[in-house]
Order: structure tokens, then C-alpha cells, then sequence
């Protein structure tokens, strides 16, 4: 991600997976369209939060919304 230029040419350096933590799976927001103005969501790891984290149909909602982008 830090280094993705498709979309900003200056790819997002800073990017970082927050909160950060080892945890078994990770549910991170790496596109947002519009991206202005949204930026600061990129990195969030949508599965660290503790009520999903419980929550057997959140987990559930989360693995069917994972989407890998072919390249």
C-alpha cells in the first residue's frame, strides 16, 4: 500500500494498520472512493473492534465483504 501508485502517484507512504496488534485475521480498509476527504480512513483494521471481535455475525459480514484485487 505504502508504495500503490495507481491511484496517487506518490503511493501513501504513511500508511499503517491501526490499532496496531497481531491479531489472527486483518480487515483493512485499503480503498475508499471518493478518497478526498476520506483519507484518514485508510489503515483502519475494521476487525480489531472488540464488539466484532465477539460478535460471530460481524466476523461473518466482515470475511464476506474481504475482497482481494487481482493485479
Amino acid at each position: 500500500m505504502r508504495h500503490d501508485a495507481s491511484i496517487d502517484p506518490r503511493g501513501y507512504p504513511g500508511f499503517a494498520i491501526r490499532p496496531p496488534g497481531d491479531r489472527d485475521e486483518y480487515y483493512v480498509i485499503v480503498y475508499v472512493e471518493p478518497m478526498t476527504g476520506f483519507e484518514f480512513s485508510l489503515g483502519i483494521d475494521l476487525g480489531a473492534n472488540p464488539a466484532a471481535a465477539t460478535d460471530p455475525r460481524s466476523l461473518t459480514a466482515l470475511q464476506h465483504a474481504a475482497v482481494i484485487p487481482e493485479r
